[in-house]
């Protein structure tokens, strides 16, 4: 579960944060780059042989993020919940560290900065 959480907050590091810090997109604004000012085909990843794996990622992250996030954030509370007596303190542990980094990634995602890095990438 914690796995899932993590890997899903990575996906997005990956496929859209790196890529916007890498081709130093943070100094324009926002706006401008959402609105597609900077064409993604035209920068890096995509202008090398990695382009086709890292459009592919990006799609299926936006596509099936959230959903993979919900699922574990509902799975984490849900296991959390049932088994409050059963588990140890390592179970408990990782239930909540799943929990924190599936709510940490809901967060990020209601963020301007998220929603334009998706814009971006759409363009």
């Amino acid at each position: 579960m914690l796995v899932l959480a993590v890997g899903c907050a990575a996906a997005y590091a990956v496929f859209f944060v790196w890529p916007y810090y890498a081709n130093d997109l943070q100094r324009f604004p926002l706006a401008d780059v959402a609105v597609g000012y900077h064409d993604p085909k035209d920068l890096w990843p995509r202008t090398t042989s990695l382009g086709p794996l890292f459009a592919l990622g990006g799609f299926v992250t936006l596509t099936f993020g959230p959903f993979v996030v919900f699922g574990t954030l509902g799975w984490a509370v849900a296991k959390l919940v049932t088994g409050r007596v059963t588990h140890g303190w390592r179970e408990r542990a990782t239930l909540l560290v799943a929990t924190a980094v599936s709510l940490g990634t809901l967060v990020w995602l209601g963020t301007p900065f998220a929603g334009a890095l998706m814009g971006w990438f759409l363009d």
